[in-house]
């Protein structure tokens, strides 16, 4: 019998595939589980489709990423905070406020997209931003005393 696999099953293939199968195993295990359905015209039909519309999907959110990464690439962000009188920051400067800074610059970045160790000092450092679809932007911080 030919069935349609509605989840990952890791012995039988992925979700959307059609796989060949003994009638008892589709009648006992993979129907009662919600793992699979009998692959009617129709079925195969609506999985067709399904696959066609994430693979839409996904090369939009890629193509979506590869443009974001791109703009943001070679950014430099400058911050103005407080130090004490020993140029030390009263607050470190973390991947969450990087994130509100960009995301007031204009950028969708959310903090952990970013890669870097909180600065406690004021000066200069290039972190990674990482993007999905292993896209990614190098962004110099530039901390200056306010």
């Amino acid at each position: 019998m030919k069935v349609i696999l509605l989840k990952d099953h890791q012995p039988l293939g992925r979700k959307g595939d059609v796989v060949q199968v003994s009638d008892g195993h589709a009648f006992n295990f993979l129907f009662p589980g919600h793992i699979a359905v009998e692959a009617t015209d129709r079925a195969i039909e609506e999985a067709t489709a399904t696959k066609e519309t994430a693979k839409r999907r996904s090369q939009r959110t890629s193509d979506q990423a590869r443009d974001a990464a791109g703009k943001l690439d070679g950014y430099e962000l400058i911050l103005t905070e407080k130090v004490s009188d020993t140029g030390h920051l009263y607050a470190a400067v973390n991947a969450k406020e990087v994130a509100k800074a960009l995301k007031r610059e204009g950028y969708d970045v959310k903090a952990d997209q970013i890669k870097m160790k909180p600065m406690k000092e004021t000066g200069e450092e290039d972190i990674l931003v990482s993007f999905p679809g292993g896209f990614e932007s190098q962004v110099k911080i530039i901390i200056e005393a306010a």
